[in-house]
């Protein structure tokens, strides 16, 4: 039986996620409520400004204003991607509980729940504490989970890649089965980081990892060299299951 926290995508491939902590989401709510309370300090100047203006426009100008810091966690959610300033500082995202990007209409329930999670008797502390995707009611009502910034990036990743390892795939070194995720991250970030030595990290990456592995005898250059050990890492190591 797997936990609450395994993903398994459209694709079936089925991943291990861990839950963002209690502790970093309390960290991440005061982080936006700081930050709120800073913002709805300074509308309030520019909303006794404009409230001495008496027009129509006005008048919904300083309605919308007001508002603001109090949609502040949707709107940041919908258009960030499952996070918010907050979440951002402490490394963790919302997503949907098969794996898929935080919805519109997950992020509204997720918003309108809050309320009952944070003020009667804060019983969305008590579901965190108490089920170990770490959900509050919100969470569960949506069908979300809150995970690390660590592996909403290591979740893209493997997607991104197992396109490339279906159907007749044959992977082509061994070795990558036996890599660790750590490895693997820093193959991937190397191959994304453009800059000026880019081709020299590339190229010096690749033989440290050739003479590692006793590799021969290959003809790739060393960026489908370092691509092809991700494919494989991934071909290797993911759960496939209904």
């Amino acid at each position: 039986m797997y936990s609450k926290n395994v993903i398994t995508n459209s694709q079936f491939i089925r991943l291990r996620l861990v839950p963002a902590s209690v502790a970093q989401r309390i960290f991440a709510r005061i982080i936006d409520c700081i930050i709120v309370s800073f913002a709805s300090s300074t509308l309030m100047g520019v909303t006794a400004i404009l409230s001495s203006i008496t027009n129509d426009y006005v008048t919904y100008s300083v309605i919308f204003l007001n508002l603001l810091p109090f949609l502040y966690p949707l709107i940041a959610e919908v258009f960030w991607n499952g996070q918010t300033l907050g979440k951002s500082f402490m490394k963790i995202r919302v997503i949907m509980a098969d794996g898929n990007a935080l919805t519109t209409s997950a992020a509204i329930v997720r918003f309108l729940l809050f309320f009952v999670d944070a003020y009667f008797f804060l019983i969305g502390l008590i579901f965190m504490f108490t089920n170990k995707s770490h959900q509050r009611i919100g969470d569960m009502a949506g069908g979300c989970i809150v995970i690390s910034e660590e592996d909403f990036a290591k979740y893209n990743m493997v997607v991104k890649e197992m396109s490339f390892t279906e159907g007749d795939y044959t992977p082509t070194f061994e070795f990558a089965k036996d890599m660790t995720w750590g490895q693997i991250s820093f193959i991937n970030n190397t191959l994304h980081k453009f800059d000026s030595n880019y081709i020299s990290n590339i190229n010096i990456l690749a033989h440290t990892i050739k003479k590692k592995y006793n590799v021969e005898n290959t003809t790739m250059w060393p960026n489908a060299f370092l691509k092809t050990i991700i494919r494989d890492y991934n071909y290797y190591n993911r759960e496939i299951g209904i």
